[in-house]
């Protein structure tokens, strides 16, 4: 199985500049963290590969497979997703490179049932900027930050498990030309066409970072 972290972002809500994956929480940085929790899910190394856009010289240096988006100062993840994506097949797991994470979250998620897995918090319904998941018997029926918190059964970090990377392409077409287009979006088309389930997270030890106060909590959970 191959993974792809989606780190093409500059991050200009952090006034950072560099890669928002570069950026250091507890001594390592986002790269570091989200490449040592794959391995303790036993992903290797050279199975990884990073979609870079912002800075891509920097994380070329990292010494991990790249594949930079041409596209990246888009607002969506399709694009950087879709940028991997072409020409392969098989299965994916795709983690979003500003997570902040640990591997026992995902424990168990490459074993799950399902074409297209969610990974989901049961526990972060209704947060201002989360990815809202409904779920209707065990099945994910839409994903997003507009979605009403009565329908919410959790919110989804950026982890997606693929068994199909074919079928999602012929279900998404047109999608990798919309610079807005989020991964999420693909989600939604498959829904009616795949079998997309949520996977409950083994905790609630995670972070997004979007803002400055997300980076802010991030270092006061991995310290």
């Amino acid at each position: 199985m191959e993974t792809v972290i989606l780190a093409a972002g500059r991050g200009s809500r952090l006034g950072a500049d560099i890669p928002k994956v570069l950026l250091r929480v507890g001594g390592m940085t986002l790269l570091e963290r989200a490449v040592a929790s794959l391995h303790s899910l036993g992903m290797e190394r050279d199975r990884i590969s990073i979609v870079t856009g912002f800075r891509h010289d920097l994380l070329d240096a990292t010494g991990l497979r790249t594949v930079f988006n041409p596209f990246w100062e888009g607002p969506g993840t399709f694009s950087s997703y879709a940028a991997w994506a072409e020409g392969s097949s098989g299965e994916v797991l795709v983690v979003h490179g500003d997570l902040v994470w640990s591997g026992e979250l995902l424990q168990g998620i490459l074993e799950a049932d399902g074409d297209l897995v969610v990974a989901m918090d049961p526990g972060r319904r209704c947060e201002p900027e989360g990815a809202r998941v409904e779920v209707r018997e065990n099945r994910v029926l839409h994903i997003s930050k507009e979605l009403p918190c009565s329908r919410s059964a959790g919110e989804c970090p950026g982890v997606f498990l693929l068994r199909d990377v074919e079928g999602l392409a012929r279900v998404s077409a047109g999608l990798a030309e919309d610079p807005s287009a989020y991964l999420d979006d693909a989600v939604n088309r498959a829904a009616g066409a795949m079998k997309v389930i949520p996977f409950p997270l083994r905790g609630s030890r995670w972070e997004e970072i979007d803002f400055p106060e997300d980076l802010a909590r991030a270092r006061e959970l991995f310290p």
